[in-house]
């Protein structure tokens, strides 16, 4: 199989992976991880301490580009992440003591580039959710509406459906059969997200949104149901690029509290409101503290309040 030189320390595999910022991943028994990223299937597996290496078990339709250079794109490769740890670690001693006594849970952590479109429907199923929950409905998704692929061994994997294949699909119909999969109330959020980007232009507005501004593209993607201020930073991070992003809930809070912004903690047993002014006073906080890849820093911080890092080892097979 093929191989990139990536040490352990530049990416943590399994916790990058399976951390929470993409939700189509399985670890195997082998140590491989196994899932759907940019219209492939992928089976990836560090080998050693400088080496990963991975094989494209699968390709859909829309696959395009080189194998090598679309998983580094997706790994953020480009991006020296020892050199911003160095930073990070010279700059506060919180972030220093954490990774010097879990660094072999904490190295390595980085964000991946994930497209769009599959990263905005994700995060509209995290709201209120663990990941391994929404894991199951991303899946379920993909499999209701997506492309699928069955290998020879007989494992089957679906693409995240593309809004081509969601034009003729009627919103009232769609969150009928999602609610029928156990959405719940996101079902009605994903089919009137899906309406309102048919009605405003598909695949342009996404093109439009990628290359706002943060602040614009913050209000664009609000604008959609479901999307509140948290899950629209989750997409700008993760999707658009927007490194300095440090998406702000109910965790990041607790963390930014017994670390940094004592005002924050409870008060008489009473938790501060997560408003506007405190997911600015978070944000901004974590900028000059860590600069502009203050959202790099900030998925270290939230994967080390993680109970499972890794959902674990399966033995059944993924879709």
């Amino acid at each position: 199989m093929p191989k990139l030189n990536c040490s352990r320390r530049e990416l943590n595999l399994a916790v990058v992976l399976l951390n929470g910022q993409s939700f189509r991943w399985v670890k195997h028994d082998d140590d491989s991880v196994v899932g759907v990223a940019w219209n492939r299937v992928w089976r990836i597996r560090r080998i050693d301490e400088k080496h990963i290496e991975y094989d494209v078990l699968g390709r859909f339709s829309r696959a395009s580009g080189d194998d090598e250079h679309v998983l580094k794109d997706y790994l953020q490769l480009d991006i020296n992440l020892q050199r911003l740890y160095r930073e990070w670690t010279e700059k506060d001693k919180h972030f220093a003591s954490l990774v010097k006594s879990n660094a072999d849970k904490l190295e390595g952590i980085r964000i991946l580039r994930q497209q769009f479109l599959e990263t905005l429907f994700a995060f509209i199923c995290s709201a209120n959710n663990n990941i391994q929950r929404i894991s199951k409905l991303v899946n379920t998704l993909c499999s209701l509406y997506g492309e699928k692929i069955e290998l020879l061994t007989g494992e089957i994997f679906y693409d995240f459906p593309h809004l081509d294949a969601l034009t003729n699909v009627d919103s009232e119909g769609m969150e009928a059969v999602l609610r029928k999969n156990a959405f719940g109330y996101r079902a009605g959020y994903i089919a009137r997200s899906v309406a309102f980007l048919l009605e405003n232009g598909g695949e342009e507005w996404l093109g439009r949104v990628s290359r706002m501004s943060t602040e614009e593209a913050r209000e664009s993607l609000m604008l959609l149901p479901g999307i509140g201020r948290k899950v629209a930073d989750c997409i700008c991070l993760m999707a658009l690029q927007k490194h300095e992003i440090v998406p702000v809930d109910t965790h990041v809070m607790q963390i930014t509290a017994s670390l940094y912004i004592p005002s924050l903690a409870p008060k008489n047993g009473k938790k501060a409101a997560l408003n506007d002014k405190n997911h600015k006073e978070i944000g901004d906080f974590y900028l000059e503290l860590f600069g502009p890849y203050a959202g790099w820093a900030h998925s270290v911080l939230f994967s080390s309040r993680l109970k499972h890092i890794s959902p674990g080892k399966i033995t059944k097979k993924p879709r």
